[in-house]
């Protein structure tokens, strides 16, 4: 609303307007149509494909600079076994049913799970705690204040119905995967069953990873 009130401002062009990049963008509805009048002067954002989305969609009918937001430098290491960083989303108050699923029926004794709570779900640590707990599987939160900082496996694997920590991920060379159908459409341009995955069978999913990527699972 903040926002609003001086992009409709009769002092607009007395004011620099700078936008930055929350969450992703691509195909996400709000930024998916032009807007009629300008709305950013400078845009802040992860990557040039982003920079390509917004000219041609939000931005399209005005001129708009754009600088990129860098992505910290991390050293990263090989740990055998089979690591999972779970992010949640706000709408399934709890795990995902396809991820619980996957919980439910793995046996390996190589599955290590970290959550990556919602900044709007801290408060529901407890509850998901419960939830792991009753699936007998390790896990650990990730509360760190930026989670590729504060995560430093390189054969990490994301998952999340539709958390822009997947792009994050993937921008970051490592495995994403969405197990939602929402998650699916609004990532369909970096789906490739290489490095990202849509997935309602995580099963089946995680088997297609071992055999690309087999020298993770080496214990």
């Amino acid at each position: 609303l903040n926002s609003l009130s001086l992009i409709f401002s009769k002092y607009r062009s007395k004011i620099e307007l700078i936008e930055v990049q929350h969450g992703s963008i691509i195909n996400y509805p709000p930024y998916v149509k032009s807007a009629p009048i300008k709305i950013a002067d400078l845009f802040y954002v992860k990557n040039q494909e982003t920079i390509d989305f917004l000219k041609t969609h939000l931005c399209l009918l005005f001129q708009t600079n754009y600088k990129l937001i860098p992505y910290p430098s991390i050293k990263r290491e090989y740990l055998p076994g089979l690591h999972l960083l779970y992010a949640s989303t706000l709408e399934f108050n709890g795990l995902h049913p396809v991820f619980t699923d996957f919980l439910k029926h793995y046996s390996g004794r190589d599955l290590n799970v970290i959550v990556r709570l919602h900044p709007r779900e801290k408060y529901k640590q407890p509850q998901f705690a419960e939830e792991l707990a009753n699936l007998n599987v390790k896990y650990s939160f990730d509360n760190s204040q930026n989670w590729l900082e504060g995560n430093k496996i390189s054969n990490l694997i994301v998952i999340s119905p539709w958390s822009s920590t997947l792009e994050d991920a993937y921008d970051n060379d490592l495995v994403s995967v969405t197990i939602d159908p929402a998650g699916h459409n609004r990532y369909r341009h970096l789906i490739n069953s290489d490095r990202f995955f849509y997935s309602d069978n995580l099963m089946e999913t995680i088997e297609l990873i071992k055999t690309l990527y087999p020298h993770w699972f080496k214990i």
